[in-house]
């Protein structure tokens, strides 16, 4: 192989892996614009869900391994949410995003700040406007050409009222796993 050709082929893998990274940031931003009670059930379709350890881990909330476990999260819990007074408003920062070698797996992390509004659990009352903020570390696998979300963690930093912030407002400490 002659120089240009080597240096044509290191090019062409590079240009592969830059792409590959421009499709990973896609993905996290499809899956954030959609993570919102009425889009909740799109969600699923940005995870690699033929395969068996797929899962979404949500901090003090439990880990989730496999397509039912999925289907139950995104559409029975946070998709079955009541839209009125209910919002989540995530952003992603920092992004750093690692393509493997073979450039058929990636992993990625973001930090990210939230505002949240949740409504009391009997429905009643007024929304309560939260802060919310973590960051996530997520593992991709490339499927037939496109990436696929395959583990999901987010890592809850803060959750606390707005109006009394993070300092004064500890109610929000690591509440457990969700109702099943």
């Amino acid at each position: 192989m002659s120089d240009v050709e080597a240096r044509l082929t290191a090019l062409e893998k590079e240009v592969q892996r830059l792409k590959d990274v421009n499709e990973i940031e896609k993905l996290m931003g499809r899956h954030t614009v959609n993570h919102m009670a009425k889009n909740m059930h799109r969600t699923l379709s940005f995870f690699a869900l033929d395969e068996p350890d797929v899962s979404v881990e949500v901090g003090d909330r439990g880990l989730y391994r496999g397509r039912k476990a999925l289907e139950t999260l995104f559409q029975d819990q946070f998709g079955a949410v009541a839209l009125k007074g209910n919002m989540l408003f995530p952003f992603l920062t920092t992004q750093m995003i690692e393509i493997a070698g073979d450039g058929q797996s990636a992993k990625g992390a973001w930090r990210s700040p939230c505002a949240q509004s949740v409504m009391p659990k009997d429905g009643k009352g007024e929304a309560e406007p939260i802060w919310l903020f973590g960051a996530y570390a997520v593992d991709f696998v490339k499927k037939n050409g496109e990436w696929k979300i395959l583990h999901f963690h987010w890592y809850r930093a803060v959750k606390a009222s707005h109006y009394q912030g993070w300092i004064k407002d500890q109610t929000w400490a690591f509440g457990g796993p969700l109702e099943k």
